[in-house]
């Protein structure tokens, strides 16, 4: 997962939504640098170094004789005929995805989608998780729509302007496309 999906749950205190979906969350160690850099805010930090320290959240060092470290390089400075050289932390989440059959949470689908495709990648944004969360009556449709407002406060960049309006104009579409192994 990029830890950008991960942190739009995270400032606006609803880890619990992703707590309910999966098991556990990995981090490859250069996205959760990247996140980390460019995180600001003390509190925040503390958050995700906190849940990362109770287990749900796991940052997954590459070797660098590793077939990840491999894949992460040459997607990182883009050897790789026809795809779109991509920034570390996308990178490494790719590569780790691409590698353990794993699934790749990002909201940039400018950057992923031509990976997705090419490797038959499951791919969850943070509006898809919300959706998913309300079908799997995790949350009611009124915190979905606060939920969806507040990632919007945040600066979260949606797909639509309401929760309502994603779930039932343009989630039918990405689940089939991009959700291949989400029950």
């Amino acid at each position: 997962m990029i830890p950008i999906v991960f942190f739009s749950f995270l400032v606006i205190d609803k880890v619990f939504i992703l707590k309910k979906l999966f098991k556990e969350i990995h981090i490859p160690k250069p996205a959760y640098d990247e996140l980390i850099l460019l995180c600001n805010d003390p509190k925040l930090k503390k958050s995700f170094n906190d849940i990362i320290s109770s287990g749900f959240v796991k940052i997954i060092n590459m070797d660098i004789f590793s077939e990840e470290y491999t894949k992460y390089k040459c997607i990182k400075n883009g050897y790789w005929d026809n795809f779109k050289v991509v920034g570390k932390g996308e990178a490494a989440a790719l590569s780790y995805a691409i590698v353990n059959d794993g699934i790749i949470a990002s909201n940039n689908l400018s950057d992923v989608k031509s990976y997705v495709k090419k490797f038959n990648l499951t791919l969850l944004t943070s509006s898809m998780i919300i959706a998913l969360s309300f079908e799997n009556q995790i949350i009611a449709e009124k915190e979905a729509n606060s939920i969806w407002n507040d990632m919007i406060n945040q600066n979260r960049k949606l797909p639509a302007n309401s929760f309502l309006g994603y779930y039932k104009n343009i989630f039918p579409d990405d689940s089939k496309q991009y959700m291949k192994n989400i029950n």
